[in-house]
C-alpha cells in the first residue's frame, strides 16, 4: 500500500467550502494531465506510491486528491471491501466501476461541504461531494490528497449533513 494511506479519515472541527471558491479554479489548472499532477506531488516531496495510484485529479476546490489501490484501512481495496454493496444498492456501481466512478465525482462533482477533521491526532478532510443531483459521495482525503475512504450516501442523508457543516 501506498505510504499516502497515512492521513486518515478524521472527524472533528470544520470549516465550510464556499461555491465561489469551485467556481474561481480555473478550468485550465484543474485539467491538468496526470502525469503533471504527480510531477507536483513529487516536487512537493509527498508521499505516494507512484505505481499504485489508480487516477490522481484535482477536485473544483483546486485540491490535488489521488486514490492508491490501498489496503484494508485506506484505498481503494478499503473502499471496495467495505462499501462495494453501498455502491451496488445505493448508486448501482459495481465493484469493478467504483475507481472511475470517483474519479468522475472528484473532478467533475461539487463539494457541499468540507470540514478539517482530526482522528487519532492526525488532520484531513472530511468532503461531501454531489454530482448531477443524484449522487451523494462522503469522503475522508488525507491533508495530502490520499483518498483514505469513500461512500455512497442516500439524498436524505446528504442533504441532513449539508445543512450541519456547510456554512
Amino acid at each position: 500500500m501506498g505510504t499516502g494511506a497515512g492521513k486518515g479519515l478524521n472527524f472533528g472541527n470544520s470549516f465550510g467550502a464556499r461555491r465561489e471558491q469551485q467556481n474561481d479554479m480555473s478550468q485550465e489548472n484543474r485539467h491538468l494531465t496526470e502525469s503533471q499532477l504527480i510531477a507536483e506531488l513529487e516536487e512537493k516531496g509527498t508521499k505516494f506510491t507512484k505505481e499504485d495510484v489508480l487516477f490522481i485529479t484535482k477536485d473544483k476546490t483546486g485540491q490535488t486528491v489521488w486514490l492508491e489501490k490501498g489496503n484494508s484501512g485506506a484505498g481503494l481495496k478499503h473502499i471496495e471491501q467495505r462499501h462495494e454493496q453501498d455502491f451496488l444498492r445505493k448508486q448501482n456501481i459495481h465493484k469493478e466501476e467504483i475507481a472511475q466512478h470517483l474519479r468522475t465525482i472528484y473532478t467533475d462533482g461539487n463539494i457541499e461541504y468540507s470540514r478539517i477533521t482530526t482522528r487519532n491526532n492526525i488532520e484531513g478532510y472530511e468532503k461531501l461531494y454531489s454530482y448531477k443531483g443524484s449522487y451523494y459521495i462522503l469522503s475522508g482525503i488525507g491533508t495530502n490528497g490520499f483518498i483514505v475512504s469513500a461512500y455512497p450516501l442516500d439524498e436524505n442523508i446528504a442533504h441532513k449533513l449539508i445543512e450541519r457543516y456547510k456554512k
